[in-house]
């Protein structure tokens, strides 16, 4: 070719060393991100044979690139585009081989309890549509990214699908476990000729209870068949049967005319023998009502046992309870009850993510919803402890809220039922998933969580700190930012001061560990910051130190000794050395560095003990926005920003602390009747929460 060329009189265009590189590095710049994105998806797919193979391929074409010498790293970016290719293709082979492994596993499975859903037959539950929907959802995903030729995202999609389809027999098993128990309450009751009207029925009930052995077997070992299922669900229907009749008895005491009271004694004693009567009377909306009036009769005093247990079973059927424990009182029970009335039952009965409600009179904690036990718990005793002056709290908006947001009195509101409603509206945003379809929306707050890697990136643009501080290395100043938005800065500053064998071998951490061995049941219901503080204030006393640096880090290693249960002093000694050393030389100027405004930004953004924050301030906290965003640690591992401009609407000061919060402060505002129509979100909580979920 060149001999040709130079016959024709053309001489190839030379081209320098300098711009040969110049055009290695473009070709990287250019191709790189499209290859990485690649051996993202092989790292995600391949094995953990072959992992280790792509991320040296990858290793090697960054110090190819770093040096630098782009020709290699040209060559190293082609070599890590085919392993990753390769990699990817047999990543995508094997997924699609487990898929299609997985649907032979579960075929009997799938038959079963899809036939089951066709029929209809899971509706008799609370939770049948519900999962009926969730199966469903992940089925068509499944399917979808199947056709899509997107395996490896389909195996993902039908595991959910699998777990959905286990939670087919884990809540039957549930059901069968109720029923079991029930069976003595209804045996004593036929004993006790409370069904003696109803012959045919209790001829059903005893035939079926004598089928019952097949059904424990295949609850308890998830064996279920269409026999088993038909003999359940056979069992079911006699018992609902028994209760419905008895619900119908007592409904039609009322339409003969019978005095509320009478009525009243007959629930009593329905009560008494067997609660769950009720479920099937709470399934009408004359049953409904019936139960409203009966409680209302008790006048806001359930004083008697029998009132209490008439109570009970009307909270636990009207509103969808599995379980209602703790400390309910005479004058709690019929205000719980008025309160969650106050609400849909889409919201209560039908909302399988509140299944439990405690009271708890002595806790000083703050009342709470755990979502992965759909329980809400009401720390709530005669004088509340939390965010309240005894029995009311306030709804703490910005002094430039326009007053027309409002309805009535928003100051000494009843703390008991402002408490409930937002830890029930919790659940009602779990059910709906609502403010987490909304993440970044301005009408609803605008909320976004962050990594606290992008916190301290964020603080590193205030004041140029990285450059106020040339040539002290990037990475180790981010360090040192890390470190004080988690609560380390002293013992960075303290960083040199010690080392592991004396922090690990002072008595204060063998105290420590002690203490937490002394108090493991207490911590594993409450390891909040609050508590922990007080276990490490008198483990340290056990210490002769008398340095401050050295202090600060002997209290950061019994900090993380209570954190961890398993975490020995000399391990604990360790590690609080590791994260206090950023890199930063022994000779930096740490004063000044605290001094800087990125430093005291993360400093006030941050949390003070386990539920205090830059929310507490209201408006005041805005000032240390950056531009529209206000940035803060809402939980110990949590960080949020929402948009400045919500606050011109808020209801709380409480109200923005998280996401979360936010809906539930408005959610509580809301059925309490606080907002009028001119509040800018009353439109979408009448049509997205109210009307929508009803």
């Amino acid at each position: 070719m060149l001999e040709l060329l130079e016959e024709l009189g053309i001489r190839p265009i030379e081209k320098s060393a300098e711009q040969l590189d110049l055009q290695a590095k473009d070709e990287c710049d250019r191709r790189a991100p499209g290859v990485m994105r690649l051996f993202g998806e092989a790292v995600k797919r391949c094995s953990d044979k072959d992992r280790p193979g792509l991320e040296q391929g990858k290793r090697e074409y960054e110090t190819a690139y770093n040096q630098p010498d782009y020709a290699t790293a040209v060559t190293k970016l082609d070599a890590l585009e085919i392993s990753a290719k390769a990699a990817k293709e047999k990543g995508d082979t094997h997924a699609k081989n487990t898929l299609a492994a997985l649907r032979k596993r579960d075929a009997a499975k799938i038959k079963l309890h899809e036939g089951r859903l066709d029929s209809g037959d899971y509706e008799v539950f609370f939770w049948g549509k519900r999962r009926a929907a969730a199966y469903d959802k992940e089925k068509q995903e499944a399917n979808r990214l199947e056709a899509a030729g997107d395996f490896f995202g389909a195996v993902d999609a039908y595991r959910r699908q699998a777990t959905q389809l286990g939670l087919f027999a884990a809540s039957l098993m549930i059901e069968w476990k109720i029923l079991k128990d029930d069976t003595p309450n209804i045996d004593e009751a036929i004993k006790k000729n409370a069904y003696s009207a109803y012959p045919d029925l209790v001829k059903n009930f005893t035939a079926a209870k004598g089928q019952s052995a097949p059904i424990d077997k295949a609850a308890v070992e998830e064996s279920w068949s269409d026999a088993t299922l038909d003999a359940f669900l056979a069992y079911h229907k006699c018992v609902a049967d028994l209760r419905q009749a008895q619900a119908d008895k007592l409904l039609k005491l009322q339409t003969d005319g019978k005095p509320l009271k009478d009525v009243v004694n007959e629930a009593k004693t329905l009560a008494k023998r067997d609660p769950n009567v009720f479920v099937e009377l709470a399934k009408t909306p004359q049953g409904v009502k019936l139960l409203d009036d009966m409680v209302g009769s008790l006048e806001g005093s359930a004083g008697s046992s029998e009132s209490k247990d008439l109570c009970k079973a009307a909270i636990r059927a009207r509103f969808g309870l599995q379980e209602l424990k703790g400390d309910l009182t005479k004058k709690a029970l019929p205000k719980l009850y008025d309160v969650m009335k106050l609400v849909p039952l889409s919201h209560t009965r039908d909302n399988e993510r509140l299944s439990s409600i405690k009271r708890d009179r002595k806790s000083e904690e703050a009342s709470f919803y755990r979502d992965s036990d759909s329980l809400v718990v009401l720390n709530l005793g005669r004088q509340g402890k939390w965010r309240g002056d005894g029995k009311t709290s306030d709804f703490d908006h910005d002094d430039d809220v326009p007053a027309e947001y409002f309805e009535g009195q928003i100051t000494d509101l009843d703390y008991f039922n402002e408490t409930t409603l937002h830890e029930v509206g919790h659940a009602v945003d779990a059910k709906m998933n609502f403010m987490g379809g909304r993440v970044d929306d301005p009408k609803f707050g605008g909320w976004h969580k962050h990594k606290l890697d992008e916190i301290a990136d964020v603080a590193a643009g205030i004041g140029n700190f990285y450059a106020s501080f040339t040539p002290a290395p990037i990475p180790a100043l981010k360090k040192y930012l890390l470190g004080v938005l988690q609560g380390r800065e002293k013992s960075i500053e303290a960083s040199g001061s010690s080392d592991k064998d004396t922090l690990a071998q002072d008595p204060a951490l063998a105290e420590a560990v002690k203490l937490r061995t002394k108090h493991a049941k207490a911590l594993e219901k409450n390891s909040s910051e609050d508590v922990i503080n007080k276990h490490v204030k008198s483990a340290m006393k056990k210490t002769k130190v008398k340095d401050q640096k050295q202090l600060d880090l002997l209290s950061a290693a019994a900090k993380l000794i209570f954190q961890d249960k398993k975490l020995s002093a000399d391990d604990a000694a360790k590690q609080v050395l590791k994260d206090a050393d950023t890199g930063l030389p022994p000779t930096t100027d740490w004063a000044q560095l605290a001094d800087h405004d990125a430093v005291k930004w993360c400093r006030a953004i941050r949390m003070t003990g386990s539920s205090n924050g830059l929310w507490d301030k209201g408006k005041e906290g805005t000032d240390k926005a950056i531009g529209d965003r206000v940035y803060q640690q809402a939980y110990k591992d949590d960080w949020y920003s929402y948009d400045k401009k919500a606050r011109a609407k808020g209801v709380s000061k409480y109200q923005f602390r998280a996401p979360a919060e936010w809906f539930a402060e408005l959610y509580a505002a809301y059925y309490m009747e606080k907002l009028s129509d001119k509040h800018p979100d009353v439109s979408w909580l009448d049509g997205e929460v109210h009307a929508l979920s009803s």
